[in-house]
């Protein structure tokens, strides 16, 4: 018999705390309870979070949510944090920040880095207690620490825009840019490129923002496409590549990035009908900017 995705993913999840069983079954009554309940517990977060994202099965957010919350109630951390995330946005559940809060708490307290992510992010917005600055940057400082990517492009930004209540330190938000922006995240990738363009908290160098710039535009990222279009039209970095700045601003300007438009339309008025004809190939266009 042909078993639906569904059930399929539940046979995956007991066969996985089902062979991970036999092998305690040596051991005391209280030691093999204490396994089972988790493995029982894993088995449960591993379904919950394919059910929630559709991996391999038709995506059900209540009972993934349902599945988090026995794991989690079971002391599963991993999955306290999970359903904490989804009582934050209501994903399955109804919304209950106050108790969103408290799961990922537990979560972060138990060393999770995403829910001391989510915890510090709910904690900057004040969403389930009092707005709470200090404790936020600290949860998402720990995150940033166990290299949680997203957790360090969250303190860059912190730092070098500042938040209410915080003054701006470009100088902190610098080794976190560029810990987040290594690691291939987009936007400390264009963030760090500013900060190498412009030389802020760091010896400024066009060539090497040029690079970053690059790297975050080949991700889609429209402002670094318009930075990278404006350096490359105005040779500040070498030898001006008209046909090249048009295809990044070209690109910018499709993401409807403020500025881009501008900055194209200055390129076109001082390119030769040669120059316009190959950039115009080079993004596959018929009509170009009048």
């Amino acid at each position: 018999m042909k078993l639906s995705p569904y059930c399929s993913g539940i046979f995956l999840s007991l066969h996985i705390a089902g062979s991970a069983l036999s092998q305690v079954t040596n051991q005391s009554p209280e030691s093999t309870s204490s396994n089972e309940s988790a493995l029982l517990s894993d088995a449960d977060y591993r379904l919950g979070k394919r059910l929630f994202v559709g991996d391999g099965m038709k995506s059900d957010p209540v009972r993934a949510a349902q599945l988090m919350r026995s794991a989690a109630e079971r002391g599963h951390a991993e999955a306290q944090g999970y359903y904490g995330f989804l009582l934050s946005r209501g994903s399955g559940v109804p919304k209950d920040e106050a108790a969103a809060l408290r799961w990922l708490t537990k979560a972060a307290e138990a060393g999770v880095a995403s829910a001391r992510l989510n915890l510090g992010l709910m904690k900057i917005k004040g969403l389930g207690a009092p707005r709470d600055l200090p404790g936020a940057i600290s949860w998402i400082t720990k995150a940033a620490e166990q290299g949680h990517i997203a957790a360090c492009a969250r303190l860059a930004e912190a730092y070098y825009f500042g938040e209410e209540g915080m003054e701006k330190d470009t100088a902190k938000a610098l080794p976190w840019a560029v810990k987040a922006a290594e690691a291939g995240d987009a936007w400390a990738q264009n963030l760090y490129g500013n900060m190498l363009e412009w030389g802020i908290s760091v010896p400024l160098d066009r060539k090497a923002a040029v690079v970053w710039y690059r790297r975050s535009a080949e991700q889609g990222n429209a402002k670094a496409q318009a930075s990278l279009g404006r350096l490359l039209a105005g040779g500040m970095v070498g030898e001006r590549d008209v046909v090249e700045a048009y295809y990044w601003l070209w690109q910018s300007v499709e993401q409807k990035e403020p500025n881009a438009s501008n900055f194209l339309k200055d390129l076109v008025k001082g390119m030769s009908e040669a120059e316009r004809k190959e950039a115009l190939k080079r993004i596959g266009e018929k009509a170009e900017v009048e």
